[in-house]
């Protein structure tokens, strides 16, 4: 899956990409900073179910996910970052509907992913491509505060189906 849309390439990441992926994530400055071994893994053992886009050969922005073993017609969006030089262009909705047309989520009718209480961006993204889709969102609690070490907001649950 490759294509390209306005002068930026949207296709599945690389082991290439992973550190490219890690160095959007710290400069977001608002996404949660994992090791550069888990995108690496990301973008060779889940390349499927993750989108990169690039502009002039440089990373711009990502989207990760899986397909969660226990709900088969799922896809869970894991995180989507765009470079802060390339935000305010809609980059993050493309980003969205390229990874719902990648080759991991072919089979999945909804799509997972949680937002805390605070992201209202997210939430707004999330509910737009409901909109798109004709999909119904629902909220549940998912990860409580009191899951994760101090200064660290809880995490709602967002489902939107049928995407399909």
């Amino acid at each position: 899956m490759t294509y390209t849309d306005d002068n930026i390439v949207f296709r599945a990441p690389s082991i290439d990409d992973g550190a490219a992926i890690h160095s959007v994530v710290q400069r977001t400055g608002v996404l949660d900073v994992n090791s550069c071994y888990l995108y690496l893994l990301l973008s060779s053992e889940f390349a499927d179910t993750c989108v990169v886009a690039e502009e002039d050969e440089h990373l711009i922005g990502f989207v990760t996910g899986f397909c969660p073993p226990r709900r088969p017609y799922s896809i869970f969006l894991w995180q989507i970052g765009v470079d802060p030089n390339a935000q305010g262009k809609g980059l993050g909705k493309r980003l969205l509907r390229a990874f719902l047309d990648s080759p991991g989520a072919a089979q999945a009718t909804t799509l997972e992913t949680t937002i805390s209480p605070s992201n209202t961006a997210s939430q707004r993204l999330f509910e737009a491509i409901a909109r798109e889709r004709g999909a119904t969102v629902s909220t549940s609690e998912y990860f409580r505060e009191d899951h994760f070490p101090a200064g660290h907001e809880a995490e709602e649950l967002y489902r939107i189906a049928p995407i399909r």
